[in-house]
């Protein structure tokens, strides 16, 4: 199983690619595109997060940093 860590170096990947063939890509968006995209077992912390915290004003890296406590605390 891929770890958060990887699967966002991969989505940064994309989002970076994206932005130098001129798309305008909001956080936000990329927020909520990982929080969908993950897998069943992040479920819970996806619920959390979407219904704690605000999208709009998170910064990526503090969702990332949620995102492994978690899998540390509970996946592992």
């Amino acid at each position: 199983m891929e770890c958060v860590g990887d699967y966002y170096v991969r989505v940064k990947a994309i989002v970076n690619k994206m932005a130098t063939l001129g798309e305008k890509i909001e956080k936000e968006n990329v927020i909520k595109k990982v929080l969908r995209t993950l897998i069943e077992k992040y479920d819970i912390i996806t619920l959390i997060i979407e219904e704690t915290k605000y999208l709009s004003t998170m910064d990526i890296d503090h969702l990332i940093s949620s995102l492994t406590s978690y899998e540390k605390r509970v996946l592992e």
